[in-house]
């Protein structure tokens, strides 16, 4: 038995598995939740490319409708004040404190919610600017920031771009630079347009990169929610909502009225 063990002693051993090393379980795991999560984002997906296709099934999926879902949606979570008065209405979003352009006492006051980057506020932007330039020494025009940042990515962006070019007193240069050039609203073109209409670009960077009105931007945005904007444009005259891109003859027409009633 004993010759038999020694001269066979292999056979007697057991067979020991070696231990898999740490870093390779961890890596098990760490592949198995990156698979989790792939998973899920391909359902989400899948979900979203199907609520898409239904939506254009149904009549067409555009911009005004996705506006309206998240200003919808938005005004849920942050709720209206639907039933003040005009006048309360007025005094809440008639601030002179945003960029004005015309005379400060005038009988009718217009403001507008627009967002930088919404194709509909640029379609609006030579007829507004038409109507400045035949109203501005009877008619008060305001400008309030509705970014909506969920389908406009770089509209926060470029309503801060204002707010700084404000500071410096030139706020309707930096707007009209930017709806002329509204393909482009990254980071380094409104440097560029900052440049182009004067601005101290050291001073505008900083104001920018820091910032600084983030907080007056989305006071204008919820202001505009609560009082009932569902996408960009919205127009409130003498406190009268009117949404969407309005034709130049209707407009003036509104305006006109306004007056004579006055």
């Amino acid at each position: 038995m004993k010759e038999d063990f020694f001269n066979n002693y292999e056979e007697y051993i057991p067979e020991v598995k070696p231990k898999k090393p740490l870093w390779k379980k961890l890596l098990i795991v760490f592949t198995v939740i990156i698979f989790i999560l792939l998973f899920a984002f391909a359902v989400e997906f899948v979900s979203r490319i199907n609520t898409y296709i239904s939506d254009i099934q149904e009549g067409g999926l555009d911009f005004a409708n996705q506006q309206s879902k998240l200003s919808s949606q938005l005004a849920k979570d942050i709720g209206r004040e639907g039933n003040k008065s005009i006048p309360e209405l007025r005094k809440e979003i008639e601030t002179l404190s945003d960029p004005t352009f015309g005379i400060k006492d005038a009988k009718v006051v217009v403001v507008q919610f627009g967002d930088f980057q919404c194709p509909f506020t640029r379609q609006m932007y030579p007829i507004v600017k038409k109507i400045q330039s035949e109203f501005e020494d009877r008619v008060l025009f305001i400008w309030r920031d509705f970014p909506l940042y969920d389908i406009h990515p770089d509209a926060i962006n470029a309503a801060m771009a204002g707010e700084c070019a404000r500071e410096q007193g030139k706020f309707w240069e930096m707007h009209d630079m930017m709806f002329i050039n509204q393909e482009d609203l990254s980071r380094s073109a409104l440097i560029k347009y900052a440049r182009d209409v004067g601005l101290n670009v050291n001073r505008f960077k900083r104001c920018l990169d820091t910032e600084k009105y983030r907080n007056e931007v989305m006071d204008d945005f919820q202001t505009a929610v609560k009082h009932g904007a569902e996408g960009t444009p919205t127009f409130f005259i003498n406190g009268e909502k009117i949404s969407g891109a309005i034709p130049y003859e209707i407009f003036r027409d509104i305006i006109n009225s306004k007056l004579i009633n006055r």
